[in-house]
């Protein structure tokens, strides 16, 4: 996309090997940023965790232009996709949730571009990248969508709206209902159907702050049983 600043350094794009090898490379490349991914949430290393992120954006960015659909959809491709960037990108999240803020969220996503929030545990003065954590947000929105899983894609939606405080919510809202309304959590989707329409709205400008306060705690509450319901849910896989 126009709006991303990563470049794909260190990956080539292979030209006369078959689409099953190259599935292959690009999967392994994937597992090795996932697993540097999950290490550094575990450790607090919240620019570490960027880095494997931005090599996981990059390495699915060149598997999109390098394979055909038929292999790169495939549940062999996609699939462990899903998996590696939801968990990646819930630990973005974590950043976010743990990470102290310097000043106000901006107004809008169209002043976004400029916030950063200073990370005080482990990184030394390091910053979290608020409109790349966004940018790997929405890509792996895009990923879970493919592959169907729904419960993820709404979890994540979800999370990360609260966890920047709405600022984002015209950009993952509109993700999250889509998800409600193709998961197999029925009750939890149905009451998240009705709040996410409300935070639509408010995000729009179209209620008062009042009532996107009260729509933001009943998406809180039904977020809380979802979560709850997606832990027994067998048919998902994480």
């Amino acid at each position: 996309g126009g709006d991303d600043d990563d470049d794909d350094a260190g990956l080539s794009e292979p030209s006369e090997h078959p689409p099953s090898a190259v599935a292959d490379t690009l999967l392994e490349a994937i597992e090795s940023f996932g697993r540097g991914a999950v290490l550094s949430v575990r450790a607090g290393c919240w620019m570490q965790l960027q880095n494997n992120c931005r090599g996981l954006a990059n390495a699915w960015r060149l598997g999109c232009k390098v394979l055909p659909d038929s292999v790169l959809l495939s549940a062999d491709v996609v699939g462990v996709a899903a998996s590696v960037l939801f968990r990646a990108a819930d630990g973005l999240v974590d950043m976010l949730e743990a990470t102290p803020r310097t000043g106000q969220w901006p107004p809008g996503s169209d002043g976004c571009d400029a916030m950063l929030l200073s990370v005080a545990r482990h990184d030394h003065g390091g910053v979290g990248d608020v409109p790349f954590a966004k940018r790997f947000v929405l890509l792996t929105l895009g990923v879970l969508q493919r592959a169907k899983r729904w419960e993820r894609a709404l979890d994540l939606a979800l999370r990360f709206n609260e966890a920047t405080d709405q600022v984002f919510a015209q950009d993952v809202l509109p993700i999250a209902a889509v998800a409600a309304a193709r998961s197999q959590l029925n009750s939890a989707a149905q009451v998240l159907h009705v709040c996410l329409a409300q935070l639509q709205e408010a995000s729009e400008g179209k209620v008062g702050a009042g009532a996107a306060r009260g729509a933001s705690a009943e998406v809180r509450r039904a977020r809380a049983l979802h979560r709850q319901a997606l832990a027994s849910a067998a048919y998902d896989v994480p």
